[in-house]
């Protein structure tokens, strides 16, 4: 896993070497055992290394290729073994072991064509000299990040959005829009704008070709999830069998590295599934009991702890566990850290906890961690995702499974049976045009402290709130490809990064992913249980106190508690940075009325503190 940058200057006019060295320095984190520079004409292009596939110095970056090709590479291509026999075959010879090789000698052979052919998460550019022109591409579902900006008369690349700031012509100013659905909608990362105007995130499954004379790029989809996406033809036990088989393939090739491996241990049944598939494999290999590690983020207040379910994981399965404990100190002490390393707001406090996790993990030099996104959004694993669900059935004229389950939901969730019906009728029924009324006229109420004349200026009517779509599968495709998985893939990438480890996530193994959007609705919610069909699969290896667990926590911290405890800390730190968007008086009163009424649901209190320590440290122009 690495850091990469490049500037491409119009007229090939010179590039200082000291810029393109401070833009890569700024993520030595990201790549802390090795650094290098390529320069040609107009072009300079820069790496920071995390070795973890062959740890040679020869497999070191910006790395050549034939016909001059260079590469400038973060990610890991797991398949790179069957691909590296492939090119064999067709005549390449390889100087290193590494991935990187795979990827440069794939390109020159097969062109933007080898894409497809990849299985893993990169984000990378290749230079080709020939044709005067640089490739940029990213993964599938936007696992690893590229941004990209012009900035007078260059167009720069760059793993991470802080690497700009040290760019001579860089200025911070606010993309006002997105600030509104940052508050608004609590919507990051949903489309190629981020927070920042005129810096953009090239979309998961896309590429960019910069022509180096003409300046001007062109951006092309070669892969979109919903063209994948059949409904499943075959039997539950058949639909069950290929999925235990794919996710076990999918840990399996996520478990090649040349450093220690480790995974994030929460106690819920996603990582859990993770840690029993490694343990399966590892004890297949050797024969013996598996030497796994995990990490695991534990609280003294029960009511925020999974000890009780991550430790029975880790008995049953023998493993060796690493318990960390996030406090309120320690948050305090790097939230401004955190929040820079984050490149913009997110949504809430939870992700501290994950943040602690792969801190403790490079302390336990696990430099590779294995991580257990995604079931929620594929398999509705959200509670949210009862109200597609019923309001699908109740449009279909299927009255008497609604009713069962709604039943369910109540008796297996204690969701108001009240709430479920008259929400998904309005889903079912109600025009969009009215339901959108209806949101904008809550989120005012809710949000009534930034200014009037700012929500008339910016508000884009997106429809991005989710309660009323009326299908789940749909309702499912907006949460991976929109609304929830690109914002989780950020604060994990960089949270991950930030320790220098290499976090993975099997569950988005694109075949995986594509398998479980095609399931019927009933393999992943029925009779009010969640995620049906991992639960069904996993029984065989987990504890039934883990595959039968309805609660939701998810790495949860103490949020609203830390607030209460700490009201004037926190009420200092957001009016003494409080940007002008935002109505002062209104702020403080809000701020008094939240101290006796914290909702650990409610992130409005983190979402200002997130975001005026953000406008602060990269000192954000709102004009």
């Amino acid at each position: 896993m690495c850091g990469i940058s490049a500037i491409a200057s119009k007229d090939d006019l010179k590039i200082d070497p000291s810029v393109i060295t401070a833009m890569t320095d700024m993520v030595q984190h990201r790549g802390p055992d090795a650094s290098g520079y390529f320069f040609d004409e107009g072009l300079a292009i820069g790496h920071r290394r995390l070795s973890i596939i062959d740890l040679d110095e020869r497999s070191n970056q910006p790395m050549k290729g034939p016909d001059g090709l260079v590469i400038s590479y973060n990610g890991e291509l797991y398949n790179y073994m069957e691909l590296r026999s492939q090119l064999e075959v067709h005549g390449y010879e390889f100087q290193t072991s590494s991935d990187t090789e795979v990827v440069l000698m794939a390109y020159h052979y097969w062109g933007a064509d080898c894409l497809p052919l990849f299985n893993g998460m990169w984000a990378f550019i290749i230079y080709d000299p020939q044709n005067r022109q640089l490739f940029a591409s990213r993964d599938r579902f936007g696992i690893k990040p590229l941004y990209y900006a012009r900035l007078g008369h260059t167009v720069s690349f760059a793993s991470e959005i802080k690497q700009f700031t040290v760019l001579p012509q860089w200025r911070a100013q606010a993309n006002h829009s997105m600030v509104v659905d940052y508050f608004y909608y609590s919507m990051t990362d949903h489309t190629e704008a981020t927070l920042f105007k005129d810096v953009f995130s090239l979309p998961g499954g896309h590429s960019l070709v910069l022509d180096l004379n003409s300046h001007e790029w062109t951006i092309d989809s070669w892969y979109r999830v919903t063209d994948h996406i059949r409904p499943f033809v075959g039997t539950r036990d058949e639909a069950m069998t290929r999925y235990h088989d794919l996710l076990l393939d999918a840990v399996s090739l996520r478990l090649r590295a040349d450093v220690k491996v480790g995974s994030s241990l929460s106690g819920g049944l996603d990582s859990s599934s993770i840690v029993a598939m490694i343990h399966l494999l590892l004890q297949s290999v050797s024969g013996q009991p598996a030497n796994q590690e995990v990490v695991t983020a534990c609280y003294q207040d029960e009511r925020y702890d999974e000890r009780q379910f991550s430790r029975v994981v880790a008995k049953a399965l023998g493993i060796q566990s690493h318990e960390v404990y996030p406090d309120v100190r320690s948050m305090f002490d790097e939230l401004d850290r955190m929040v820079f390393a984050f490149d913009e707001p997110f949504g809430s406090l939870s992700g501290f906890s994950s943040w602690s996790v792969f801190k403790r993990a490079r302390q336990e030099n696990l430099v590779v961690m294995l991580d257990g996104q995604g079931p929620d959004e594929l398999l509705g694993g959200y509670l949210t995702s009862f109200y597609p669900l019923l309001a699908q059935e109740f449009s279909h004229c299927n009255y008497r499974q609604w009713w069962r389950d709604i039943h369910a939901a109540h008796d297996v969730h204690g969701l108001s049976k009240f709430r479920l019906m008259s929400v998904s009728i309005m889903q079912a029924l109600m025009p969009d045009r009215f339901k959108s009324m209806i949101q904008r006229a809550r989120l005012q109420t809710k949000y009534s402290w930034i200014s009037d004349q700012y929500i008339r200026d910016h508000f884009q009517d997106r429809q991005l709130s989710l309660i009323f779509s009326d299908n789940l599968s749909s309702f499912l495709q907006h949460l991976f490809v929109t609304s929830s998985i690109p914002k989780i893939l950020r604060t994990l990438d960089r949270e991950s990064m930030a320790a220098s480890v290499e976090s993975r996530v099997p569950f988005l193994d694109h075949r995986l992913v594509e398998h479980s959007l095609s399931l019927p609705s009933r393999l992943c919610i029925d009779q009010g249980v969640t995620k049906r069909i991992l639960r069904d699969v996993m029984t065989s290896y987990l504890p039934e106190v883990v595959t039968q667990r309805m609660d939701k926590m998810g790495y949860v911290t103490p949020e609203d508690q830390w607030f209460k405890t700490h009201h004037n800390r926190v009420r200092s730190l957001i009016l003494d940075g409080l940007p002008s968007i935002f109505n002062r008086g209104q702020v403080d009163q809000f701020l008094v009325t939240m101290q006796d009424g914290f909702d650990r649901t409610d992130h409005r209190v983190w979402q200002l503190l997130n975001f005026c320590r953000w406008a602060d440290l990269y000192h954000v122009q709102f004009d």
